[in-house]
């Protein structure tokens, strides 16, 4: 990908981000809107979008991809997961502290944030491996993060088939694998709905950066640790395994991206359910956001000769 082709995206998306902040301040979007506009990205937006990105002519290179994708991100989830832990007793966080601190390293925001900016970056095909990674990240937080974070210790099968980016993304990758394909009316329409998935999610980003004290935010020495290893460490390292496996192309430059997504908010909303530190994870969760405008430009320059 061209460094001038980044540079005009990564315009577009910082003007984005900027627009959802002025609003948010000059009072235009307040909470009950933004929740309600968030509400239409899950439930309506990002499942069109994906629906979309199946029906694709069936390739046995993108397959490939898929599997791919698919080996690297269960890989990557058991790494990130054992060296949260690892590095949690190393640093002797204690308590809920570091049950967050393993959720937040470990789960990044590659659905509400990762599957636009993929969108924008790599186009359809790019989202259809996004789906992959996603799907991984859903079975795993609703299995692994709410049991270790909650007091119960249930598992919650049931969480992820109750969310609908969850239950799309397994439906689009049947599509693709079957002879199935929707009408050219209807895979339209679909495109056309998905297309609003990009302004939506980053004017949203923006209502939230302006929704929070700054000064508090870059106070918390712990969610350093957390900026550091989402937004450096583990995406760096995963461009490093990929390029040793000889891992190259969208599939390498797709999951290199969304391995250097900041932390989640569905770690936030899991750490306020239980009671486990939350004001950490939302310092956290905002601390990643502001400097991802920094490091995401900075890695997909690093991956750019790929695609």
């Amino acid at each position: 990908m061209a460094i001038q082709t980044l540079i005009d995206l990564f315009i577009q998306i910082f003007i984005m981000i900027g627009v959802g902040y002025f609003l948010r301040r000059r009072g235009v979007v307040d909470s009950q809107i933004k929740s309600g506009i968030n509400k239409l990205l899950l439930q309506v937006v990002l499942p069109f979008n994906i629906l979309a990105s199946a029906n694709r002519a069936y390739s046995a290179e993108v397959s490939q991809s898929l599997l791919v994708t698919a080996v690297f991100s269960a890989v990557y989830y058991l790494a990130s997961i054992l060296g949260g832990i690892l590095i949690g007793r190393a640093v002797r966080l204690e308590g809920s502290r570091r049950k967050v601190f393993v959720t937040m390293t470990a789960f990044a925001n590659v659905g509400f944030l990762g599957l636009p900016l993929t969108e924008a970056l790599f186009g359809g095909e790019g989202v259809l491996i996004a789906v992959i990674y996603n799907l991984f990240y859903n079975v795993l937080f609703y299995t692994f993060a709410v049991n270790y974070l909650g007091k119960e210790g249930r598992v919650s099968i049931w969480e992820v088939l109750k969310n609908p980016v969850a239950v799309v993304s397994l439906a689009a990758v049947v599509i693709y694998l079957s002879p199935f394909r929707f009408p050219e009316a209807v895979a339209g329409a679909f495109s056309s709905i998905g297309a609003a998935m990009t302004p939506l999610s980053m004017i949203t980003v923006g209502c939230s950066l302006a929704e929070v004290d700054v000064l508090q935010v870059v106070r918390n020495k712990y969610a350093y640790l957390v900026s550091a290893l989402r937004l450096a460490v583990y995406p760096l390292a995963a461009f490093a395994v990929l390029r040793l496996f000889q891992v190259e192309g969208l599939t390498a430059a797709v999951c290199v991206m969304l391995t250097g997504m900041p932390s989640a908010t569905t770690n936030v909303i899991a750490s306020e359910q239980y009671g486990c530190a939350p004001e950490f994870a939302t310092e956290a969760v905002v601390q990643g956001m502001i400097f991802m405008i920094v490091t995401l430009p900075l890695l997909m320059m690093l991956v750019g000769n790929w695609v």
